[in-house]
């Protein structure tokens, strides 16, 4: 039972790392990357990791 909590928590957690991401990425399309990064409390090399990162809620899931 706790395993399979544990595995719908990964998915989740996989799941919101994607939106979140490519929220990011959205706002890089008009504001700087200094912006973003303080108004969400992040490293510009986690804005960078999430320009970079791999396109996972684009298309049809988006």
């Amino acid at each position: 039972m706790t395993g399979l909590l544990l595995e719908d928590l990964a998915e989740q957690s996989r799941i919101i790392a994607a939106v979140r991401t490519a929220a990011i990425r959205e706002q890089l399309a008009t504001e700087p990357g200094a912006v973003i990064a303080r108004r969400h409390h992040l490293s510009r090399q986690a804005i960078h990791r999430a320009a970079n990162a791999a396109r996972a809620w684009e298309g049809e899931t988006w």
